[in-house]
């Protein structure tokens, strides 16, 4: 070989090396950019008042939550919401209907839904950025994976099935697809159990 040939031969391969570098810097920044955007989602979502209360009400089975924040006499901002209220409060009309005889929702199952609604938004929008190819589910594991574990077991080592019964009611009669789908994604097919 010449050295004119070992020239060539060199400068393409630089040339090859640094196109690898610049596409491992490329796909470090995607990579990035990408952690950046679920970082800035989950801390909306975390900071949303609804969201959150919705979250404090699947971690606990009983705790007073401030449902009403903008009550002027602080006494009344918070509800003692239990497991059995949740379960109540999350039963879609038709079965509230028969079972209360069409009585109005109470002041605290308005508020609890309307958590709910904005949690399972939130949850919707995840979806569509993954099924968007924005984001992958990994990337959003370390935040949601505590919550989608609660949504989805019905094993009951958390909440109690009739819980979790009401929550997936709740979704599939509020056609919150996105969040079977979600859920779907980490192993859960959360279709409302019919009953017999």
């Amino acid at each position: 070989m010449e050295t004119r040939d070992w020239v060539a031969l060199g400068t393409a391969a630089a040339a090859f090396v640094a196109f690898l570098a610049g596409l491992v810097q490329y796909r470090h920044a995607q990579r990035w950019k990408r952690s950046e955007f679920v970082a800035r989602e989950v801390k909306e979502f975390k900071g949303d008042p609804a969201v959150r209360n919705a979250l404090l009400m699947l971690d606990w089975n009983e705790r007073h939550v401030e449902l009403f924040p903008q009550e002027p006499d602080p006494a009344k901002r918070s509800a003692l919401v239990t497991d059995e209220l949740l379960a109540h409060a999350l039963a879609p009309l038709p079965d509230k209907a028969a079972a209360r005889l069409h009585d109005e929702f109470k002041r605290e199952e308005v508020a609890i839904r309307a958590a709910f609604d904005e949690l399972f938004d939130a949850l919707e929008r995840f979806e569509y950025f993954i099924q968007a190819g924005l984001v992958s589910r990994r990337e959003f594991d370390p935040y949601l994976r505590y919550w989608i574990d609660l949504l989805g077991d019905r094993a009951g080592r958390r909440k109690p099935p009739a819980v979790v019964d009401a929550l997936w009611a709740y979704i599939g009669a509020y056609s919150y697809s996105g969040v079977q789908k979600l859920l779907r994604r980490y192993g859960y097919d959360i279709r409302p159990r019919h009953r017999a």
